[in-house]
């Protein structure tokens, strides 16, 4: 890296990768005060951010909230609109509806299906984008696990139901999929034809395997995903697997998605960046650094080509290609697209949700509240 002038930086890289831009504008590339950061070490920096954004940092406690004011010394001269910010953490999902109708909320972040649908119809403003995919992971770099056989877990791919999890679930938010690239996704791979429910065909293939009568197993289950769990675990019973559901704390859920988890199967979910095989590389083995009991197809050379091309029509047929290895492979079973999405109240405007180049942001500096 070089540093030209005050205001001009230049940065030198080995190898191109188109990804670039992403990782520049993400979340993965926060500056910080060089001061701060001398004088008061990397720890300190963390809880007390400076920047030179709309409002400025006042205090933070774990699972309470994060306040922020006002910057009065703003660059975008008459903003920020609002005096300021406080973000409260409110863990069960019922509690956190009651804030919202109750008017001591303006936001609601991060909701799915029937959240999104009882918020939509006590008279909140809905934005919502199907970003990401749910799935169950099956532990298949333990060689002794009964999925490292292909026809186990395409079976179980045969025995969920998931148009139906997608209608009862999803309160038209909610779509049912096959593969880890979400419908709306640039690199969502249209030539995939998902297996279908069948559960003579999942029943068939355990027999094939060994397990004709079929097998116990457990479903290893965040608390955001129990409903989804019981609604799989009855459709895995009909083609004779046993799974026995095992609640999850968050901390434990990510100690087992890090560190690994034995024969079983985790359920997950999360959202892709645009740059499809640069989010695969970051998040899977041997490079990522989740889905630790995971043992994916040999995808290395497709993955680099596709993050090393110039070319957006190579770019386009290498991420189709990815999406296709693990989806034959059965690496995970996808089964559902659900939109994540904010409530917020009516008189709130100019907060763009939605509207940047990642589901997550929004705009603070431009929210203001109509009189109306």
């Amino acid at each position: 890296m070089d540093i030209i002038d005050d205001y001009t930086v230049r940065l030198n890289f080995k190898k191109y990768e188109n990804s670039f831009w992403s990782d520049i504008t993400g979340t993965s590339c926060f500056f910080t005060s060089p001061t701060n950061f001398r004088d008061n070490g990397i720890d300190y920096v963390r809880e007390h951010p400076i920047g030179t954004g709309p409002f400025k940092f006042v205090s933070w406690e774990r699972d309470v909230n994060m306040i922020f004011v006002r910057n009065d010394d703003y660059w975008d001269e008459g903003k920020p609109y609002l005096d300021g910010l406080e973000f409260v953490t409110v863990k069960e999902k019922m509690t956190a509806q009651s804030v919202m109708a109750s008017g001591e909320g303006h936001v609601l972040a991060l909701q799915s299906g029937r959240e999104l649908y009882d918020l939509e119809n006590l008279g909140f403003d809905i934005t919502a984008y199907a970003a990401g995919t749910d799935f169950v992971i099956p532990d298949t770099a333990n060689p002794d696990s009964i999925f490292s056989d292909v026809r186990i877990r395409m079976a179980i791919d045969y025995a969920i139901d998931k148009e139906s999890i997608a209608r009862a679930l999803g309160y038209g938010y909610m779509r049912a999929i096959d593969q880890l690239t979400p419908h709306l996704h640039p690199f969502y791979n249209p030539n995939i034809v998902g297996r279908g429910y069948d559960v003579a065909k999942a029943k068939a293939l355990l027999a094939e395997a060994g397990y004709p009568d079929g097998f116990k197993t457990t479903l290893y289950v965040e608390a955001n995903y129990q409903v989804k769990a019981l609604a799989i675990q009855a459709q895995l019973a009909a083609a004779g697997i046993i799974a026995e559901i095992e609640m999850l704390e968050n901390l434990k859920f990510w100690e087992y998605n890090m560190g690994g988890w034995e024969n079983g199967l985790l359920f997950a979910g999360f959202a892709w960046g645009p740059n499809w095989a640069k989010a695969y590389k970051s998040f899977f083995p041997p490079n990522g650094p989740f889905f630790a009991s995971v043992q994916p197809p040999d995808v290395t050379d497709i993955v680099d080509q596709a993050i090393a091309t110039t070319d957006p029509a190579e770019q386009r047929e290498l991420n189709y290609a990815l999406t296709q290895a693990i989806f034959d492979d059965v690496t995970v079973i996808v089964y559902e697209s659900d939109a994540m999405g904010w409530a917020t109240t009516p008189e709130l405007r100019g907060h763009h949700l939605l509207e940047g180049a990642d589901w997550q942001y929004w705009y603070p500096a431009d929210a203001w509240f109509s009189q109306d």
